[in-house]
């Protein structure tokens, strides 16, 4: 049905109806091909979950990082805790890819969750930072670098 309105749209270009038919059949497809890729099993959770890190990773975008609640050597132990966990769980989804949709589904998930709490372990453990600005975000990120460096 595309490809017959495509061609009837250029056999009769000044045809504001084939236009209109193309851009409707167009459409269709489209919202089909959207409906198919979310269908795909895992998919749905796994842009869920790309979203929720998405979301969480806002958290670096302020000027400043709130002080600290912990002593260091709390907030170091934290850090470490959720680094492990979230390495682990980026394991689970590697080994998830392979298995079944609900277990994509679970692994994407617990993934989240877990890049989370590393974020704001992060975010905790650079309050310490005698400066709050560009270096505390660098210090963050640099950390998160290295432990997601480690499972790709």
């Amino acid at each position: 049905m595309l490809i017959h309105e495509a061609k009837q749209a250029l056999v009769s270009p000044g045809d504001s109806e084939s236009q209109q038919r193309l851009a409707q059949v167009a459409k269709a497809v489209s919202h089909s091909l959207n409906n198919c890729v979310n269908c795909l099993p895992g998919q749905k959770d796994v842009d869920m979950a790309l979203r929720s890190i998405g979301e969480a990773s806002k958290k670096l975008l302020g000027e400043t990082l709130p002080p600290s609640t912990r002593s260091f050597q709390e907030a170091q132990s934290e850090l470490n805790q959720t680094a492990a966990d979230l390495n682990q769980s980026a394991g689970d989804v590697v080994h998830a890819s392979r298995g079944s949709s609900t277990q994509l589904a679970d692994a994407s998930g617990k993934f989240s969750e877990d890049f989370d709490e590393f974020l704001d372990a992060g975010i905790e453990m650079a309050g310490h930072t005698q400066v709050q600005s560009q270096w505390s975000v660098c210090v963050v990120l640099n950390v998160f670098r290295r432990v997601l460096g480690h499972w790709h």
